[in-house]
């Protein structure tokens, strides 16, 4: 399970962090207006940069076997995936269970989450651990 949750979570993030940076306008319609100011554009791109390390690091740990390192990357995914979804929740709520873009001005379309949510989840069970199960430096006797 681990394997596909990873490749799964790496053409993800490569698309999205390429999308990013090479189409920040037209990768965030809805969001992004079309007079963006370039400091927001420069923003959108600089964040691309992170979710293509991201991407690199879930591509390289796809094939690791079982250990502290690999549970460090999943634990990785499954907070970045965690808060990302937490935010589509909470703006859902905030939005009075609106769809993104209907009744807001400037709402930025949906993207599901939940999925991938389950699958960082599950691969979180298969392995059996979590990072804060994971020996540290001090925990060493």
């Amino acid at each position: 399970m681990t394997k596909p949750l990873l490749t799964l979570a790496s053409l993800y993030l490569a698309a999205t962090g390429l999308a990013l940076v090479f189409v920040p306008r037209q990768f965030g319609v809805g969001a992004v207006p079309a007079d963006a100011p370039a400091e927001l554009v420069a923003l959108l791109r600089l964040l691309g940069g992170p979710l293509l390390g991201i991407a690199v690091l879930d591509w390289l740990s796809r094939g690791a076997p079982p250990s502290p390192w690999l549970r460090a990357v999943l634990a990785g995914n499954l907070v970045g995936f965690g808060v990302v979804t937490a935010n589509d929740v909470w703006g859902y709520r905030d939005r009075g269970g609106a769809r993104a873009g209907e009744g807001v001005p400037g709402g930025a379309p949906a993207v599901r989450r939940g999925v991938r949510m389950d699958a960082v989840a599950e691969g979180a069970r298969v392995t059996g651990r979590f990072a804060c199960d994971m020996p540290t430096p001090l925990s060493r006797g």
